[in-house]
């Protein structure tokens, strides 16, 4: 499950299994989406590339990396 960017509040997503003799349950499952308190900041520079806030990123990031993640 990937909620649609920017989503918070109240979601919900229904399911169904089937066995091997073909038999079927169906759930769903219900869920709050908290809002994201440290988004990531990027900025398109006049080169064409990304500056990205490093501040805003999640732990485990590399700031001596070219690619940020």
């Amino acid at each position: 499950y990937t909620p649609d960017a920017g989503a918070e509040g109240p979601d919900s997503f229904s399911y169904t299994i089937t066995d091997g003799d073909g038999d079927t349950s169906t759930a769903t499952v219900n869920l709050t989406i908290d809002p994201d308190s440290f988004p990531t900041v990027s900025v398109v520079d006049a080169e064409g590339g990304n500056q990205v806030d490093e501040a805003a990123l999640a732990d485990g990031s590399n700031p001596g990396s070219v690619a940020e993640s």
